[in-house]
């Protein structure tokens, strides 16, 4: 919201507020599920790393809106392996096989049926995990560049006190 008299921010600023906001949800939820700290202790104690006051003001319902998300995911991969047992069924009578397991080919099918939902998890984790990487380069590059500026900084001082 603008002010009477303020200009509205530009796109940097508003991607710059929201980048901010991700990052201090990412790490709560990090501090909560990864290191099972509860939601008071994060925002007591690492308010200096969940830098949002928004998300530190709400991070039980940040840990409810994640638990609701883990089960949507979960939901929807049952839900794919319903559809594709359902599709091998719809093969196998396509085939005019009776859907019966006398060749053992029914849980072969179940079998590759659940494989495939694993590798869907695996890829999707796998996803996730490379974003993160790049996002966590990104971020490991700007804190270089500040201690190269920081020890820049410092190597004036030495010239100043004669080290």
């Amino acid at each position: 919201m603008v002010n009477p008299g303020e200009e509205p921010p530009t796109d940097e600023q508003v991607q710059e507020r929201e980048g901010a906001v991700l990052d201090s949800i990412v790490l709560a939820l990090r501090y909560m599920r990864g290191e099972n700290l509860e939601p008071d202790f994060v925002k007591r104690y690492r308010a200096d790393a969940v830098a949002s006051p928004a998300v530190r003001d709400n991070l039980h319902a940040v840990l409810d809106e994640d638990a609701e998300w883990e089960r949507l995911v979960e939901s929807r991969s049952r839900a794919a392996a319903v559809l594709a047992e359902e599709d091998v069924r719809a093969r196998d009578e396509a085939d005019g096989d009776d859907g019966g397991d006398d060749a053992g080919g029914g849980g072969r099918d179940a079998e590759l049926i659940r494989l495939r939902m694993d590798l869907r998890g695996a890829e999707d984790r796998l996803r996730g995990s490379r974003a993160e990487k790049e996002r966590l380069g990104k971020e490991l590059a700007g804190v270089d560049e500040k201690a190269a500026a920081k020890k820049d900084d410092d190597d004036d001082d030495d010239d100043l006190f004669g080290d």
